[in-house]
């Protein structure tokens, strides 16, 4: 849940910010995120691995917990479910996290 709520929407939400104040940072940002997601297609490609919940008897207890379900027909048109590895929320946390590091005023 945390993903959805914060990783995406703090990244949209900082592009959107840039976007609008006309900040030369919103390119960098963009470029970032797309080499980010470029760059990892081929590992997905080429070292396929699966997340921890598609082995057999693992239980997902954020799923559990967080009612969120994972196999829901909307969210797996947005997200490739088992792929794991690179881990593209890292990335884009990274990613916004500078940005917004570099935007802000010490």
């Amino acid at each position: 849940m945390g993903y959805a709520l914060f990783n995406v929407s703090l990244t949209l939400g900082w592009l959107v910010l840039l976007y609008r104040r006309r900040d030369p940072a919103y390119h960098r940002l963009r470029r970032a995120c797309l080499l980010a997601h470029v760059g990892a297609q081929p590992v997905f490609l080429l070292f396929p691995t699966a997340p921890p919940r598609a082995l057999d008897g693992f239980v997902d207890t954020l799923s559990e917990v967080s009612g969120f379900d994972l196999e829901h027909p909307l969210l797996v048109r947005l997200y490739n479910p088992v792929a794991a590895m690179p881990s593209l929320h890292v990335a884009f946390a990274v990613v916004t996290g500078v940005a917004i590091a570099e935007g802000s005023e010490s």
